[in-house]
């Protein structure tokens, strides 16, 4: 599964540093979404964000934050933010492709999502201002349609019909779920057909 992963990342997407968008309507932000395990034992790494953030507090989230001057790209914004956040080291990491940008339905973000595989364990630990949990979730679990759902939530007083899935107690859904579809679809043919409201 591994050498599937990236050869179709390499041959359908690639690794670039895109610069932030920088005016005054723009905001710019990166993640970085880690592939851990080996062989067909494969899993994402994903975090819970901690209650005391201004935005999305408790929604499972990838590593990242938004780009800060002093930050050569929007890759060294995604490495720096998994340092901070998880204590992720750009030396554990593969880094495989970048994937399309994106903006999360409740701001006006464009976030740009890179591609990395954890080629080195290391231990993580969540920074309690920011992370309240790390976990991984088995790529083989989100590969399985059975395990898509849909629940109702309410954004400026219009009801959406938004796709989810779950794992041991923690709900996947808006962008992280979107991007997670995503690079299964590009890098794994992933069969997972998901209505998105936006």
């Amino acid at each position: 599964m591994l050498k599937t992963l990236k050869q179709n990342l390499k041959a359908r997407s690639h690794l670039s540093r895109p610069q932030p968008i920088i005016d005054e309507k723009s905001k710019n932000a990166a993640v970085l979404v880690v592939v851990c395990g080996v062989d067909d034992n494969l899993e994402l790494l994903l975090t819970v964000r901690s209650e005391n953030v201004s935005r999305h507090r408790g929604e499972v989230a990838f590593p990242g934050g938004m780009w800060q001057e002093g930050d050569d790209s929007l890759l060294e914004t995604a490495l720096r933010e998994a340092e901070e956040e998880v204590g992720l080291m750009e030396s554990s990491l593969e880094l495989l492709a970048t994937l399309p940008s994106a903006s999360p339905m409740q701001d006006h973000i464009t976030v740009v999502p890179f591609v990395a595989y954890m080629s080195r364990e290391q231990e993580l630990v969540a920074q309690p201002s920011e992370i309240s949990k790390i976990f991984r979730v088995p790529i083989a679990y989100l590969m399985n349609n059975e395990n898509y759902f849909y629940f109702k939530k309410s954004f400026d007083d219009k009801l959406f019909c938004l796709p989810y899935i779950d794992y041991n107690g923690s709900r996947i859904w808006g962008f992280t779920l979107k991007v997670l579809v995503d690079l299964l679809k590009t890098s794994l043919d992933a069969k997972i057909h998901l209505c998105f409201p936006y």
